[in-house]
């Protein structure tokens, strides 16, 4: 999960920084504002394809903190509403850019 911070807030931890270079390498190669541009949507069918580009998913993965989490059982939250999913959410959750929450939300 993800909270909205640029890392200057009194109380951000002292990881703040790091995690939010991480959050923003990972964010920024995908190039959502790309993704979003000229009307597309969720609903959009037409493939969209990173150009020339990477995304840092190894890179994202190593820099979370992967030594507390909350785990459960439940089911997908989609149809057909498969049983039998274990969920796993960190308990650390992550900065992002508060444009990139702002973009993000507008879209849910």
């Amino acid at each position: 999960m993800f909270y909205a911070s640029d890392c200057t807030e009194r109380d951000a931890p002292a990881s703040c920084k790091a995690d939010l270079a991480n959050t923003n390498a990972f964010f920024d190669s995908m190039r959502l504002t790309d993704i979003w541009a000229n009307g597309r949507d969720w609903s959009t069918e037409s493939n969209y394809e990173v150009k020339n580009g990477y995304v840092p998913l190894q890179d994202f993965i190593y820099g979370l903190d992967l030594s507390s989490f909350f785990s459960y059982e439940g089911s997908l939250t989609t149809p057909p509403c498969a049983e039998g999913i274990r969920w796993t959410v960190l308990k650390k959750a992550m900065p992002i850019r508060k444009d990139l929450m702002a973009l993000i939300k507008s879209k849910y």
